[in-house]
């Protein structure tokens, strides 16, 4: 399951079926969860932990899966009394990809093979895309089949890298969902723009300054990433890299202007205090009163 391509087919179905709040609270906080579960078929949580994440009162909360299992979004089994239920969620992307007629390569292809061989069976003109046979040469299926499964097999090889690719995709959805909150469908789109762009590394990255100087909204997140890619920032390496440069520098400037503070004294000028402490501590407070006395006698 791709964790992006389910949150846009799932707001495609909200502009044509809407659904309340809490369901789409409920909903977001089952995929998050489903998500962490390395999008398994069926994966059990108990109504505590749904609710906390979701910010779903105990009513609100079971309105809003008997709402997403009455449009069939979700499925829930229970298990006892004592034990949590399973969920099993519904892919809506397939779901979205046959409402508006979109097809894999594979299909695309297979559909033109099943033509063309049709047309050829009626015609006895036998021309294939795939093999690039010419006409009048004799139709191999045993070459369409080696050429099928090629196809498939690179098919589910891209398959593969995309799953593997949409987990660090979704890392700073995920994020956000554990340390913001549910991400509101505007904020969606606008956090999904951010994240193809400069990617989820940089983004998670302003969430946790935002995190670190107790500001807890989007708003402030998108401040630290205008402010970052105004100063030709545009990667996590780019930014550590200027902020070590700059700490440098400041550590520079304050030893050059911890230098410039310190006066230059010239040692003939030290000698001199040094001579007086040593006359002054040689001097006895019985030469003191003495001359204390012969001022006085001179001031008379």
């Amino acid at each position: 399951m791709n964790y992006i391509k389910e949150i846009n087919a799932f707001y495609d179905l909200m502009e044509r079926e809407p659904l309340s709040a809490s369901a789409v609270n409920l909903w977001h906080t089952l995929m998050h969860i489903n998500n962490k579960a390395g999008w398994i078929e069926e994966f059990t949580v108990p109504a505590t932990v749904l609710k906390l994440k979701g910010g779903l009162t105990d009513s609100s909360f079971k309105r809003a899966r008997k709402e997403l299992e009455e449009r069939g979004l979700v499925k829930c089994r229970s298990n006892g009394r004592n034990a949590a239920p399973t969920y099993k969620m519904k892919r809506l992307y397939k779901m979205n990809c046959a409402v508006f007629g979109e097809k894999t390569a594979i299909e695309e292809i297979d559909g033109k093979q099943k033509a063309d061989y049709t047309k050829n069976q009626q015609t006895g003109y036998h021309f294939n895309r795939l093999t690039n046979v010419q006409p009048n040469q004799q139709w191999n299926p045993q070459i369409d089949r080696q050429t099928n499964l090629l196809n498939k097999q690179k098919e589910i090889k891209q398959n593969e890298r995309k799953r593997n690719e949409k987990v660090e995709v979704s890392d700073a959805i995920v994020f956000y969902q554990e340390n913001f909150g549910v991400v509101s469908p505007f904020l969606a789109e606008e956090l999904l723009s951010w994240i193809y762009e400069y990617g989820d590394d940089f983004v998670m990255e302003a969430m946790k300054r935002a995190l670190e100087r107790g500001k807890f909204t989007f708003g402030y997140v998108k401040g630290i990433l205008k402010s970052w890619v105004k100063q030709g920032i545009e990667s996590v390496e780019t930014l550590k890299a200027k902020e070590i440069a700059m700490n440098n520098a400041r550590r520079s400037n304050s030893h050059y202007h911890n230098a410039q503070n310190q006066e230059v004294v010239p040692d003939w000028f030290l000698e001199r205090k040094r001579k007086k402490r040593i006359h002054k501590e040689n001097v006895s407070e019985e030469d003191i009163v003495q001359m204390e006395e012969i001022l006085k006698k001179y001031k008379n």
